[in-house]
């Protein structure tokens, strides 16, 4: 009897284990290059960057990305035009190639820039306009002026980008942000009046 009540502990665990892992994942994503017609990118864009926590802002300054076939490239540089850092960062979200000044490197903001970056340009719903899995769900749905991508897990958002369109689908402006960190990070087109919203 002993032996039996172990097995079917075992396999309790074992299916426990499994749906967590099952569970947990993130939805069904596909990644994208810069020639996806869902958000128009250039082989290189310029952007004025302004970094906020909790409505305060931190940091702003120019982003440059140059597209390549696999990855991007950014540089992010201060008011001045000085480089601060600037990184790789693949369509699965690996950032590499890192430099620039260190304590900007020791702060953490080139692998959360990277992320942001790889979440705005390279990940997309596997199906339109929403994937899902158990606890998340990943979407994206266009409106008039705007495209919204959106990361929910259950009624709580992990993060929105919002795509403000000057033209079709060229964007003048993508608003990312994490509500639950309290960030906001707004990319204004570098030859237009900054946008609020």
């Amino acid at each position: 009897m002993n032996s039996s009540f172990t097995y079917i502990l075992r396999i309790i665990l074992l299916f426990w284990l499994l749906f967590s892992c099952v569970g947990c994942s993130l939805p069904h994503t596909r990644n994208i290059g810069p020639s996806d017609p869902a958000v128009s990118q250039d082989q290189s864009v310029f952007w004025k960057i302004r970094f906020f926590r909790w409505s305060k802002p931190l940091f702003s300054g120019l982003l440059g990305i140059k597209f390549e076939q696999r990855s991007l490239q950014y540089v992010l540089l201060d008011g001045s035009g000085i480089t601060l850092a600037r990184a790789q960062v693949d369509r699965s979200g690996k950032i590499s190639n890192q430099s620039g000044i260190a304590r900007i490197i020791d702060s953490g903001l080139p692998n959360y820039l990277g992320s942001a970056l790889s979440k705005i340009y390279f990940l997309e719903p596997a199906n339109m306009p929403c994937s899902h899995t158990f606890f998340f769900k990943l979407c994206k749905e266009r409106g008039k002026n705007d495209i919204v991508k959106s990361l929910t897990s259950g009624p709580f958002t992990l993060y929105t980008i919002k795509y403000l369109s000057r033209v079709a689908d060229s964007p003048a402006a993508i608003r990312f942000s994490q509500p639950w960190y309290g960030v906001r990070i707004e990319f204004n087109d570098v030859e237009q009046p900054d946008t609020q919203q």
